[in-house]
């Protein structure tokens, strides 16, 4: 009975409503994985028109880490989910955004699990090192992403020569104008601090 009320087609095309089943069971997880309560995660709309679902950075470094090591994850079925998927992740990066992008890149990475959301924020999740990071640009851009995340890496001490190559291709500190040539350069001025 519950598969034939799932599998109606008014279940199906109306999954992007927040009262559905669907966006429904997306909120729970999202509050599991990021260990905060689920009546306190905000709702919002993106521009497809789904909801989106919005907790403190320190959840999001939180979710991540918990994905990156899922035996942290409470619930058993959710634990099981993140260890049946989280390994496709590393074998397709590619559809986590398309070729060449940072999210798609990051991810052929075995030790990483990371992905971009909205507003120029992005999370990482780091296995060995049991570590979740979150960063947000103020401005909502995502160009400078590579460049932080490299910085972020060094300060961790995280070396895999792969990844900050890859990094480092996609914004290597220099600004060039629209005819190809530098005008300037970006350097990253903080200093990590553990938040626990």
């Amino acid at each position: 009975m519950l598969l034939q009320k799932a599998l109606d087609p008014a279940h199906i095309r109306d999954y992007w409503k927040m009262e559905s089943r669907a966006q429904q069971e997306i909120l729970s997880t999202v509050a599991e994985l990021s260990q905060y309560p689920r009546e306190q995660v905000g709702l919002g709309v993106d521009g497809c028109g789904v909801p989106v679902f919005a907790v403190p950075m320190k959840h999001i470094a939180i979710a991540f880490k918990n994905l990156a090591c899922p035996d942290c994850i409470q619930d058993a079925q959710l634990q099981t989910a993140a260890k049946t998927f989280v390994p496709r992740i590393h074998r397709y990066p590619h559809m986590m955004r398309g070729t060449g992008y940072l999210c798609s890149l990051i991810n052929h990475d075995p030790n990483l699990v990371a992905k971009g959301g909205a507003n120029g924020v992005y999370g990482i999740g780091m296995k060995k090192e049991g570590v979740g990071i979150s960063l947000k640009l103020a401005d909502g851009t995502e160009h400078l992403w590579p460049l932080l995340i490299r910085e972020i890496f060094r300060q961790l001490g995280y070396e895999n020569p792969q990844t900050h190559a890859m990094l480092e291709s996609l914004h290597g500190g220099i600004l060039y104008n629209d005819n190809g040539s530098p005008v300037g350069y970006c350097r990253p001025v903080f200093t990590l601090e553990k938040n626990t």
